[in-house]
């Protein structure tokens, strides 16, 4: 899985090595953690896509394409805001 880096807002202490880390930064100092939220749009919305068409050749005839292209848009746009809204921390070892 792909992460993105986020910058903190606030002076924050790492929830690994307890190191403070200002903001604006988005890896500690201490044990390189990085502060980031998970980049999974493209492998989401390919994944509604493949939904779509299945739901949309069985509910409707002539129009599994657009219900497909549909449903690919708003479970992107779903999985988005719910990554950007739930950043965290992540230590690789």
């Amino acid at each position: 899985m792909k992460y993105k880096h986020v910058d903190l807002l606030q002076d924050t202490k790492c929830p690994y090595c307890a190191t403070v880390v200002p903001a604006g930064a988005s890896v500690c100092s201490g044990c390189n953690a990085l502060f980031c939220v998970k980049d999974r749009v493209i492998k989401m919305g390919f994944l509604f896509f493949i939904v779509g068409l299945f739901l949309g050749s069985q509910l409707s005839e002539g129009n599994g394409g657009f219900n497909a292209i549909g449903i690919a848009i708003v479970g992107t746009l779903l999985v988005k805001q719910h990554d950007e809204n739930n950043p965290m921390w992540l230590r690789i070892e």
